[in-house]
């Protein structure tokens, strides 16, 4: 009830309150700033896996579920790999995915800011924003093209500083889509891809895969779809929800990016009894000192391919106070120091004692 209540206090607030766009402005020079310190490649240097292809939707029967036992308790299915949750209790809280400029879709960083990326719209997607910012070059701009290279026109355009614009573009088609990125001078931006949509991600990081509590945390940044972390160095699956998933749309895999590159890809399983249905295949561990993202990536009801985009944080462990160690009352079995163990409990001492210890 408490996060709950944490959740409605939020969202009234947000609907009571024109947000910030001053605020937006600095999370964008931040952000910027941080991918310009990490010092990462050029983008023809990073490695960036390619969409998985569609694969077929099947449902396994009992039997393929009874072929395989015995599971450990809360699993079943082929190498029982498909865990049943035990504790469903509170339905999933959807963040809105309209707010603001909407959930982002695609980021990246370019150091020249000339650089060309792809991304996709699904057709959850009614239009999106094309958000430029540069680290101190100024009218930074992107180039949009469908997937038939016919240059997009914008239906609006606006900027809170020179180092910062935003292209809006309409009723946009669905498909694949590159940006080409320019500014007046070749110094460091990024861009993001931000959506208005309701095909939303909403989950968090566990370390048991039969756990459905993925929201342990209500955060008052908008379009964020995590709310549990994962702690550092203990493995975790990430346990999601789609949020309007209308069949046969679905998720088909997950990949991690840490400090802003490519990590690792994960592949999904399905969960019985949960709120949080989807779960990623294989756990990760992270560490404290780095940051995260995760891409989910899947194909809508159409077919068309979608993506979102989410940060999370890596949480170092709890302190834990160090306890001393029980006294054995077990009689002694070996002797340290050279000593001979002659009828247990009686010992006698090695070199570095004088004395013959009885009881």
């Amino acid at each position: 009830m408490l996060k709950l209540a944490l959740f409605l206090t939020l969202f009234g607030l947000r609907l009571g309150l024109n947000w910030d766009t001053q605020d937006f402005a600095n999370r964008l020079n931040e952000k910027t700033k941080l991918f310009h310190d990490l010092g990462l490649p050029n983008v023809g240097d990073r490695f960036n896996p390619i969409f998985p292809e569609k694969q077929q939707l099947k449902t396994q029967t009992k039997s393929e579920q009874l072929d395989n036992v015995p599971c450990p308790p809360g699993f079943s299915g082929i190498n029982c790999s498909i865990a049943t949750c035990y504790n469903r209790s509170y339905p999933i809280l959807a963040h809105d995915g309209t707010a603001e400029f909407g959930d982002l879709v695609e980021s990246d960083y370019s150091a020249t800011c000339s650089d060309t990326f792809t991304f996709y719209i699904d057709n959850a997607i009614p239009k999106f924003y094309v958000v430029l910012n540069t680290f101190d070059a100024t009218n930074p701009k992107g180039t949009i093209y469908d997937s038939y290279g016919t240059e997009v026109q914008s239906c609006g355009d606006f900027s809170f500083s020179k180092t910062q614009t935003i292209h809006l573009i309409c009723d946009p088609p669905k498909g694949v889509y590159t940006v080409k990125l320019s500014a007046d001078a070749n110094k460091p931006c990024i861009f993001e891809i931000r959506a208005p949509t309701n095909l939303t991600i909403d989950g968090g990081f566990i370390s048991d895969q039969r756990d459905d509590d993925v929201q342990q945390i209500i955060l008052e940044t908008a379009n964020q779809g995590i709310f549990r972390y994962p702690t550092e160095f203990v493995k975790s699956w990430f346990a999601f929800k789609v949020e309007h998933e209308e069949f046969p749309a679905h998720p088909e895999e997950v990949h991690i990016y840490m400090n802003g590159l490519y990590d690792q890809t994960f592949g999904l399983n399905l969960r019985y009894g949960c709120d949080a249905p989807h779960i990623t295949s294989t756990p990760y561990n992270c560490s404290s000192s780095n940051v995260y993202h995760v891409k989910v990536r899947g194909y809508d009801s159409d077919g068309n391919r979608f993506q979102r985009i989410y940060d999370f944080y890596c949480e170092p462990p709890e302190n834990v106070s160090p306890t001393q160690n029980p006294v054995s009352t077990t009689p002694p079995s070996f002797c340290q120091n050279g000593g001979i163990l002659y009828d247990s409990p009686k010992i006698l001492k090695g070199q570095s004692f004088h004395s013959t210890i009885e009881n």
